[in-house]
């Protein structure tokens, strides 16, 4: 059964394009993890993510994460 509201299949695709420094691909699927973890309460690694938003070139995205990680 597919559950497209789970964070984890899009955090797992983002360590993956990460990994083969895809770091546009990585920050789409981050931003969409992000964004399904806040429904369910959950924290995110928000330094590491921050590390690929600004490897994407999006500083203020990055910043964003970076607050989210305090």
């Amino acid at each position: 059964r597919r559950s497209p509201a789970r964070f984890e299949p899009y955090a797992l695709k983002g360590g993956i394009f990460a990994a083969t420094g895809k770091w546009n691909d990585a920050r789409e699927a981050y931003l969409k993890a992000v964004d399904l973890a806040a429904y369910r309460n959950i924290t995110l690694n928000y330094a590491k993510i921050a590390e690929v938003f600004e490897k994407a070139g999006d500083p203020a995205g990055a910043e964003r994460m970076r607050a989210k990680a305090q």
